[in-house]
């Protein structure tokens, strides 16, 4: 009988060179490190490792302490997940991606992912790229979009299970039917995957792929008409800036009866015509970005075309495909067949197709790469992979298989051919439970040339910042060098032209210096050991209250004094907010429907919300002060700069000033138009009557507006709220003014020529960035002056507290149903620059403050220190200590008999929202709009009586004990039946309200 030779003779050989005995420990482990450094060798990122510079090594093992870092705050301290039979097991980067989203976008590790510049984005399909918000934001600006659906919407099953469609055509009207947040979380639900569906033990890939179809006929109702790509395109262009991509090969999904609609729906642009608008837009941004100094290489398009077509078919879009290649040869990058590669033909069933298509295009002197999508599955039964080979594809679509056809992998390898790697795309889609067991680590270890891509982002709740944040977490070695290297196989393998990569590897080299820095300074190595570092103090204390108190500091000119700030990197940010922050809280117009899910501002200044307890009730009446009706309507005293302003000073005809003093009323309309209408609105009655005369600034408050609006511009518009002229911050900025000068004596003095230049350096960077974010906040305000309902607002806690205010509509709009809005005086290259002055500034200062003199370090840091419990103690002050709310007048109107709903055992929801039904005066309307009652027949007929109460002037009516009595009454006759749903047809109409945000009609 024959031996049989398990190994092969070169396996043998090469098993020999590893000695297996050893006569001591130390022997042992020196032959072990020996084979880790030739295994570490043959590693795809350690040619990225060998060189790496000491700021990457020192970025490394920053982002290595992240991850350990957010695995104890962020994945440790959250809850556990409930699993078989009532286990519990706790989260961890790395598991399912759709369950750990949120968390992840919480992590570190995760900011620094998406700082990162990417390079080039290989692997996209154009339109599921943008947040599902995106889209629905697109369709709200539509004037006739409609959603279709596939089955009746009369069953909440219907709405978990329904497919629907965007389209223009549709000529019914609808009324209706469901509340704003609750259409935009379902439309929003509908677009991408969930946890469960994905990740359900009885779903499969097969079923994840029909969702996946159906989403993605969805999403092309939304973008399918001209407007809307246009915008769209718009939109992924500044989101591909924002994730750091500097250049993009998207795959639109072309056929030949492929077509977009214009936006009456009548005429269609073809295939043609969408190449000349995603070109035109691309262009326009590239200008932008060119104009603002900033880098993005552009894009190219990947012809695709579904896998499901017909042989002429396939011909046709090739022969479309290489006629654009002639027409836009700058443009084009490749061609792709896309879809289910299961469900759909093989490559081997359009081979002679393709042998045509090459000869074609050499004829032509035209390089026409494939890019094909194969090996999107767990194997590769139909040869889809070997056909890629033979075909000569450049790039392969995912190449999961690619691990299991070994011979062909080597092959490829040979050939440079690269794999574009979706990690979440084939999690979600089922071809593996968890990141940790996606073969590209099996990929890597071969060094097959791989890049990172995020497929379908809409879909996947993701962006390409999630998918590389998963190949970093997916591989316990995997670090700083693996992505650089990823990154770099992007730009090489795209199809760029050798000048055009050029130039983006050079771009891409700057961004990666300028991210390296960033992370050195945001992220800074932890000291072990005890000193007095000055340094610590100047950027890790204080970061808490600075932040708290960032906006009011630079909402005055005040901001520009030369002074030393604790933690002054809070103001060294690329992205300034646009909205004053808000409070959770639900907010309903008691005539005018409008709801909101928070309370702006400067309205919780006036009603705050924090101080109202569980189940209390409140009435505030709010209005404008006299001050505020004076400037609004009163013309300016002629001082020199209101003579240099002009026209922008509001002026006043006398016959407009005679009719106000015979009516006794002062209104904002014109005269004429109260002529013409001969209306009153419900507003003007309830203004007081004013006399109007000239207004007379005082000292005061010129000296305000030379702090808040050093433009002296008067906007009749746009009201904007001003800080206080002696705000605690004002005199703490003065203090801390003094304090800088005192230490520049000392120091010259002590003759510490560091701790000057220092302190000089800082204090100059204080100025430089608190001038580049000078601000002021603009309320919303009513353009036209016709006739309103009245204001009146209804706002509801978490804790079931009801605030009642009471105001005009013009109050309402910018206090409450408005947006308060943040106008910079310092906007684009200006900002930028003065970001990069101050962040060179703070840099030098930081390095000589830790080369002071000792003296000059301990007045440096008590001084710090004492500044720091001085904003800490700012912080404990209300906000009205800082902002000039006097051009609003507001009282406690809650009757007395509602002030305190029952003692603390007696306290009920119900009682409360009966006074706030009797306050309004029977009005329930809001009841329903904001959810304030459950929606059942018994609550419902509750509210009724409650308003029907309310109305007739019953002041002392029992809520609670009818409420019992009408629930004790149901329950005796209910069965255990669930209420039919209401039939509706299955269309649902979009409109865009107040709020823009998604209204919902059924018919």
């Amino acid at each position: 009988m024959m031996p049989v030779h398990l190994a092969s003779p070169k396996w043998r050989d090469l098993s020999t060179s590893i000695s297996t005995g050893f006569q001591d420990e130390e022997t042992y482990l020196r032959q072990r490190e020996k084979l880790q450094q030739q295994e570490r060798s043959l590693g795809f990122d350690f040619r990225c490792k060998s060189r790496a510079t000491d700021k990457e090594l020192q970025a490394n093992s920053i982002i290595q302490a992240l991850r350990g870092k957010d695995n104890q705050q962020v994945y440790g301290n959250a809850m556990p997940r409930a699993g078989h039979q009532g286990q519990h097991h706790g989260r961890f980067a790395g598991d399912h991606f759709l369950s750990d989203v949120d968390l992840i976008n919480q992590t570190s590790l995760f900011d620094v992912a998406r700082r990162m510049p990417k390079g080039a984005h290989l692997h996209v399909h154009f339109n599921a790229c943008l947040p599902p918000e995106v889209l629905l934001n697109i369709a709200k600006d539509m004037e006739r979009m409609f959603i279709t659906s596939d089955k009746p919407l009369t069953s909440k099953e219907a709405f978990d299970t329904c497919e629907l469609q965007f389209s223009l055509h549709f000529l019914h009207e609808f009324r209706d039917e469901r509340a704003d947040v609750e259409v935009d979380t379902w439309l929003v639900e509908k677009l991408m995957f969930g946890d469960a569906e994905a990740y359900n033990m009885r779903q499969t890939a097969h079923g994840a792929w029909e969702k996946f179809n159906g989403r993605t006929r969805m999403m092309k109702g939304l973008i399918n008409y001209e407007t809307a790509y246009r915008r769209y395109t718009r939109l992924l262009l500044e989101d591909f800036t924002r994730d750091g991509i500097s250049y993009a090969e998207i795959r639109p999904n072309f056929m030949t009866s492929n077509h977009l609609l214009q936006d009456d729906g009548d005429k269609t642009i073809d295939n043609a015509g969408i190449m000349e608008i995603i070109i035109q837009v691309v262009e326009g941004y590239q200008r932008e970005m060119h104009a603002k100094g900033d880098f993005f290489g552009g894009l190219k398009v990947i012809y695709c075309t579904p896998r499901s077509f017909r042989k002429d078919q396939i011909a046709e879009s090739l022969q479309e495909c290489l006629k654009f290649k002639k027409r836009w040869p700058k443009w084009i990058a490749g061609f792709d067949i896309i879809g289910e590669e299961m469900a759909g033909h093989p490559l081997k069933h359009f081979i002679p197709e393709f042998i045509q298509f090459q000869q074609d295009c050499a004829a032509a002197s035209v390089s026409m790469p494939f890019l094909f999508h194969c090996g999107e599955t767990l194997d590769d039964p139909e040869g889809n992979l070997l056909d890629a080979l033979l075909l000569g594809a450049r790039r392969i679509g995912h190449g999961f298989a690619l691990t299991r056809h070994p011979y062909v992998m080597q092959h490829m390898k040979a050939r440079g051919v690269c794999l574009e790697l979706c990690p979440i795309s084939n999690e979600v889609l089922g071809l593996t439970g968890r990141v940790g067991g996606h073969t590209m680590y099996e990929l890597l270890a071969n060094n097959v040339h791989c890049t990172v891509n995020s497929d379908n982002g809409t879909l996947f709740r993701s962006s390409l910042s999630h998918d590389f944040y998963q190949v970093m977490v997916g591989k316990d070695d995997m670090g700083l060098a693996g992505w650089k290297q990823l990154i770099l196989w992007s730009i090489e393998h795209s199809c760029m032209d050798d000048a055009e990569r050029l130039q983006a590897l050079e771009a891409w080299q700057r961004q990666w210096e300028e991210f390296l820095t960033w992370i050195l300074e945001w992220f800074p190595p932890v000291k072990t050991d005890w000193s007095l570092d000055v340094v610590n103090l100047l950027v890790v204390i204080g970061e808490t209250s600075i932040i708290e108190h960032a906006q009011p500091i630079t909402a005055s000119l005040l901001c520009v004094l030369p002074r030393i700030i604790p933690a002054p990197q809070v103001f060294l940010k690329p992205v300034r907010p646009g909205r004053m922050p808000d409070t959770a809280a639900k907010m309903t117009g008691v005539y005018s429907g409008t709801t909101l899910d928070s309370v702006g501002f400067f309205a919780n200044i006036i009603t705050p919300l924090d101080e109202m307890p569980a189940l209390g009730f409140r009435v505030i009446e709010v209005r404008h002060s006299d001050k505020c009706r004076l400037e609004e309507h009163a013309p300016l005293e002629k001082r020199w700069w209101v003579k240099l302003l002009g026209s922008m000073t509001p002026k006043f005809k006398k016959a407009e000033l005679e009719m106000k003093r015979r009516s006794g009323e002062v209104k904002r309309a014109s005269p004429q138009a109260d002529e013409e209408t001969g209306r009153t609105t419900a507003r003007e009655m309830q203004q007081p009557t004013l006399t109007v005369k000239k207004r007379h600034r005082s000292t005061r408050q010129t000296l305000q507006d030379l702090l808040t609006n050093p433009s002296m511009a008067y906007s009749g518009q746009r009201p904007a709220v001003p800080v206080h002229i002696f705000s605690p911050i004002h005199i703490l900025g003065i203090i801390s003014f003094f304090n800088s000068i005192a230490i520049i004596v000392c120091a010259v003095i002590w003759e510490d020529g560091n701790a000057i230049l220092a302190i000089g350096g800082v204090s100059l960077m204080s100025s430089v960035v608190g001038f580049a974010s000078f601000w002021r906040p603009l309320l919303m305000s009513r353009k036209h002056d016709n006739e309103v309902p009245d204001g009146d607002v209804m706002i509801r806690t978490r804790e079931g507290a009801f605030v009642l205010v009471k105001c005009t509509e013009d109050v309402a709009r910018e206090l409450y149903s408005g947006t308060e809005e943040c106008e910079y005086y310092v906007n684009g290259r200006i900002y930028r620059l003065l970001m990069v002055i101050g962040t060179v500034l703070l840099m030098l200062s930081v390095v000589l403050l830790g080369n002071c003199t000792w003296n000059s370090q301990v007045f440096i840091g008590a001084s710090y220190i004492v500044l720091n419990g001085l904003y800490w103690a700012l912080g404990m002050l209300p906000r009205s200590y800082f902002w000039d709310l006097s051009r609003y007048e507001w009282r406690n109107a809650t009757p007395s008999d509602a002030e305190q709903p029952g003692d603390d055992q007696d306290r009920s929801y119900t009682r409360t929202l009966w006074y706030a039904i009797r306050e309004t005066r029977g009005k329930t309307g809001w009841v329903r709009i904001s959810g304030a009652a459950p929606s059942t027949d018994k609550w419902k007929q509750w509210v009724k009586e409650a308003g029907r109460n309310a109305k007739m002037g019953v002041r002392d009516w029992d809520a609670v004990r009818r409420k019992d009595e009408i629930m004790r009454a149901a329950s005796d006759d209910e069965d255990d039946e669930d209420h039919e749903a209401l039939e509706c047809a299955p269309f649902t109409q979009i409109t865009r309200n107040d709020q823009n945000r998604l209204s919902v009609s059924m018919f």
